[in-house]
């Protein structure tokens, strides 16, 4: 890449990488016979502020599954993200008393849990 800003883009890929490794989002396997593998590609943003900043450069690397048949190829997904507002509900549903115990929360890429964030005792 030849752009002034490559070394944060290689950064932010390199984070996403170390984080799919650490979480062990996947496993190496052998290939059935007659198969083929899901390809995969880099998505780039630069995530702003509201005044329009740079708040830091995002790197996620996408699994091409327009290419997989369900149950066939696979049986469950799993998509990591949650939005603000679910994430105002369930504090406020374990604040009022409505809902159980919650010991910790996670955020961000590395999933380091912020126990002094959130430590509720219902």
């Amino acid at each position: 890449m030849k752009r002034d800003d490559a070394e944060l883009w290689h950064k932010a890929s390199q984070d996403e990488y170390n984080a799919l490794h650490e979480h062990g989002v996947w496993e190496l396997c052998e290939l059935p016979p007659g198969q083929k593998a899901v390809g995969c590609h880099w998505v780039y943003r630069i995530k702003t502020n509201s005044d329009g900043t740079v708040e830091h450069y995002k790197a996620r690397l996408v699994a091409q599954g327009f290419s997989q048949k369900p149950h066939l190829d696979y049986t469950e997904t799993f998509a990591p993200v949650a939005k603000f507002a679910s994430l105002c509900t369930v504090l406020a549903l374990v604040a009022t008393g409505a809902s159980s115990t919650c010991h910790k929360l996670f955020l961000g890429n590395n999933l380091s849990p912020l126990q002094s964030l959130v430590s509720v005792m219902i």
